[in-house]
């Protein structure tokens, strides 16, 4: 208290300090900490999340046959040199389509004007199922009277493979 002009005695406007304050001060603290905690947890999910949903979505575009060569045998037989990369997803050859020209061929024991055969040059084929690191060989057969085959291969998962394969026609004998 402090003795003011006239003699009155009046009390000195101070910050309210006490035992009130302080425990208002720290439940101030504390939900600041659960906001935290809360903020940083989320913060932490959605990084390991978004981390896996990254790598997942490489790993399947990532997935798919490279072609390594692609050519004519006889003359209406065509062969597809393709390697499943390492660190891609295995691909069940059964349900592999290959779109050529329009035409939808389906896996199948022989090679045909309507189904492929695959046959593992390098790795295996365990059952339908490529394995990643194999190199397979696919056959098919086209119908008479074909100079082209533009298609592409299209496993059941990860990306189609296009392929071209033009016939050559010095090497087919004339009718």
């Amino acid at each position: 208290m402090k003795n003011l002009q006239g003699g009155a005695w009046q009390m000195a406007r101070r910050g309210a300090i006490g035992i009130g304050t302080l425990i208002v001060f720290i439940a101030m603290v504390l939900v600041a900490a659960v906001a935290a905690a809360v903020l940083i947890n989320t913060s932490g999910f959605l990084q390991t999340r978004a981390s896996t949903v990254g790598k997942e979505q490489t790993r399947q575009v990532s997935t798919g046959f490279i072609l390594k060569d692609a050519y004519v045998t006889g003359t209406n037989t065509i062969n597809l040199l393709v390697t499943l990369p390492t660190g891609s997803y295995p691909v069940d050859i059964s349900r592999t389509v290959i779109i050529v020209n329009g035409k939808q061929l389906t896996y199948g024991s022989t090679a045909n004007t309507t189904n492929f055969s695959a046959k593992p040059l390098v790795g295996e084929i365990n059952g339908d199922i490529v394995q990643p690191g194999s190199t397979i060989l696919i056959t098919f057969n086209m119908s008479e009277g074909w100079t082209v085959a533009r298609g592409e291969i299209v496993p059941n998962v990860g990306s189609p493979t296009p392929f071209t394969v033009t016939k050559d026609l010095d090497s087919v004998p004339s009718s």
